[in-house]
């Protein structure tokens, strides 16, 4: 994630991890970032998903299973923002 540091503050970053190694399962984690500009606070999600190669069939549920995982810590942040 690219930003400026004179106009960007950076409050809280993680990684997400997507992998599972029981299941052989091996993609990029996501990057959450919960940043300041000026007055405004926002939340930042980075992902790159796992590829199609071998065709959908084959990657569906490897994507289902990121979606899944952006999905519950997006549902967190939510849940923690809205109160």
């Amino acid at each position: 994630m690219l930003y400026r540091k004179d106009r960007v503050e950076v409050l809280h970053s993680q990684a997400i991890v997507t992998s599972s190694p029981e299941r052989r399962f091996f993609t990029r984690d996501i990057l959450y970032a919960k940043i300041a500009v000026f007055r405004d606070t926002f939340h930042i999600f980075v992902n790159h998903w796992p590829s199609k190669r071998g065709g959908g069939n084959k990657s569906d549920a490897l994507r289902d299973t990121v979606a899944f995982q952006l999905k519950q810590f997006v549902d967190s942040v939510l849940d923690v923002s809205s109160k």
